[in-house]
């Protein structure tokens, strides 16, 4: 929330300031710290140190490795002939993601973003050879012991790329980085679908995909495509007030959930209790295929902007590097424990197939007052300072200094 500037010449300040920033009230610009060193540097420079290209880096840093195993994990079960070993170590990483970002904040601000990032890509190639040596060698302990390490390492890239989102950008550009990031992030789904079909379009026995397919995963893992959504650039229209584009976000994902919501009950109840461990062939039942797969995909895609819609709203509060730190590690850690719950649910044989379903859902109803509620408290421009650091007027003795 923005701080308030006494009229007089009385200055406030944070005790946590990690770098000079610029506060704005009321959209008017009070006070910025000019970098000289960058004005005055050559083109390379300004351009290697911009925003884009931090952006740019944090989104390839995330689309070979998260966005990667995400996509392992979207061929169904990591692509082994059974899905409850490949979702009992996915559960198990998240869980260790969620267990890091839970106390990411002060981990970041000792370690910096760059070394976290470098122990986050340090982890990286274990996913996919882990993967690769259960479906070649059965080698089962090896998957287990890479994801939970590798849940620890990507909670370090977790925390880091929260704080850089939310810092680095000027409030009315935020967005358009957002989707950036968020686009180059999340395009591991679509690229894993293409690599999946490339390699298996032609196999049509029972069983696990190929094992050609992970050693793809792994050969990536130096490559990306930059994308942009633009999304991103409707949270950065000033003529709208923050809370009205808060309010704006929040419909954008919130009525499509709630639509596909709808449209898989009434699936499941076409469907029924027996019919619903068959699966559909989209050669023979191509129109139930599209109307089963259909709303997985609106929801799929409506997933990406809720995310971009909640670090955007998270951003508009504090654009100080530690309050990001400790704000983006909290809700990464939110994220990462729906992850491990999803996954935990579905890691056992023998479950009825309409939990998840139920229980989704529920937490979708409870999602909703919560986000009227942080909606309402959007100021109209983020704060400069640590919002959780006690204020402190110079000139006025601290209660501690009182003898």
């Amino acid at each position: 929330m923005a701080t308030s500037v006494p009229k007089d010449d009385t200055k406030i300040s944070g005790h946590n300031d990690l770098a000079l920033t610029t506060s704005y009230i009321d959209g008017e610009v009070l006070d910025a710290g000019i970098d000289y060193g960058y004005l005055n540097a050559s083109n390379f420079t300004k351009i290697y140190r911009s925003v884009l290209f931090q952006m740019i880096l944090l989104g390839l840093l995330s689309c070979v490795g998260p966005a990667m195993s995400d996509a392992i994990s979207n061929l169904g079960g990591g692509g082994l002939s059974t899905p409850y070993l490949a979702n009992l170590a996915t559960s198990l990483n998240y869980t260790a993601g969620c267990l890091l970002t839970l106390f990411g904040g002060p981990l970041i601000n000792k370690f910096g973003i760059k070394w976290s990032c470098i122990i986050a890509a340090v982890g990286m190639p274990l996913s996919g050879s882990a993967y690769y040596v259960c479906a070649k060698y059965r080698v089962n302990w090896y998957l287990i012991f890479a994801k939970i390490l590798t849940g620890f390492t990507y909670g370090f890239l977790y925390v880091a790329e929260s704080t850089a989102m939310l810092s680095y950008p000027l409030a009315n550009d935020r967005g358009f980085y957002l989707g950036v990031w968020s686009a180059m992030r999340n395009s591991g789904s679509v690229i894993g679908g293409a690599i999946n079909l490339s390699n298996n379009h032609s196999d049509s026995k029972a069983g696990g995909v190929a094992w050609s397919t992970y050693l793809v995963f792994i050969a990536f893992a130096t490559l990306s495509i930059i994308e942009v959504m633009a999304y991103g650039k409707l949270l950065d229209r000033t003529r709208w007030s923050q809370t009205k584009r808060a309010w704006i976000s929040f419909a954008c994902w919130l009525i499509p959930q709630a639509a596909c919501f709808i449209w898989i009950g009434i699936e499941y109840a076409k469907l029924g209790r027996r019919k619903l461990e068959n699966a559909l062939d989209y050669e023979t039942n191509t129109r139930r295929c599209a109307e089963a797969y259909l709303p997985y995909l609106i929801m799929q895609s409506t997933s990406y902007v809720c995310q971009l819609s909640l670090y955007w709203i998270l951003g508009t509060f504090s654009t100080n590097a530690g309050s990001s730190a400790r704000s983006g590690g909290l809700l990464r850690a939110f994220e990462t424990a729906g992850q491990t719950v999803s996954y935990a649910i579905n890691s056992h044989s023998g479950s009825d197939a309409r939990i998840p379903f139920y229980v989704h859902a529920a937490i979708l109803c409870l999602t909703v007052p919560c986000m009227v509620f942080l909606i309402r408290l959007v100021p109209e421009a983020p704060a400069a300072t640590d919002i959780d650091a006690e204020p402190v007027i110079e000139g006025v003795l601290d209660n501690k200094q009182v003898t």
